[in-house]
């Protein structure tokens, strides 16, 4: 079923994010992650590494969930979501700040945007298709997350900006996999064809 395989591109596309950010903060504890957030295990290359792998994986399968959905209606609004969320992800994941100015900027427009957007895309959610106390205390979850981290950016800020961009990512990832049964209800889902697992689309006719 549609929605099902969605769920798990999806849910694969967390448990590679979430748990290569674990890895790191397991294996390299720093403090200094407290000014400059995720971002800092990406300028180390032990580090850089495991989180990495978690973020092209998320990316990818973000990427195959958007795939699967179709091009008409809400679901294509969520599908190019998905698709400009794929992309930030690796822009941000190759842009380390530390390689520049140019890269600096570039990896904190990246990640302005990623918020930005996934925040647009939560309310989206909630506002046409969701509507419940779940969703908005996931809102307000990432609405605090996005403050935190804002206020840290300046390295004299209040220097909570790993913290504030996890709970930020917790709180949408929660969010998103909670409303798909919304986002693709059964008596919708029956009208949708079935995504193809053949790679590169529909699987080629047999000859007979």
């Amino acid at each position: 079923m549609l929605r099902t395989k969605v769920q798990e591109r999806l849910l694969t596309a967390d448990l590679a994010l979430f748990g290569a950010l674990l890895l790191v903060t397991i294996w390299y504890p720093t403090s200094a992650i407290d000014g400059y957030g995720i971002s800092y295990y990406l300028t180390h290359l032990d580090s850089f590494v495991p989180l990495a792998t978690g973020f092209v994986t998320c990316s990818v399968f973000s990427w195959l969930a958007s795939r699967d959905l179709p091009l008409r209606g809400g679901l294509g609004v969520l599908r190019r979501a998905l698709r400009i969320m794929s992309v930030l992800i690796l822009g941000i994941c190759f842009t380390p700040y530390t390689w520049g100015t140019l890269f600096d900027w570039t990896h904190q427009t990246l990640g302005s945007i990623l918020f930005i957007e996934q925040l647009v895309m939560s309310a989206w959610i909630w506002w046409r298709y969701a509507r419940n106390w779940f969703n908005a205390t996931m809102i307000l979850v990432q609405v605090i997350g996005g403050v935190m981290a804002l206020l840290s950016l300046p390295n004299d800020g209040i220097m909570v900006l790993f913290q504030g961009e996890v709970m930020f990512q917790i709180g949408f990832a929660l969010l998103l996999f909670h409303s798909l049964s919304r986002l693709i209800p059964d008596d919708l889902e029956h009208t949708l064809p079935l995504p193809s697992s053949h790679p590169y689309g529909s699987a080629p006719a047999s000859s007979s």
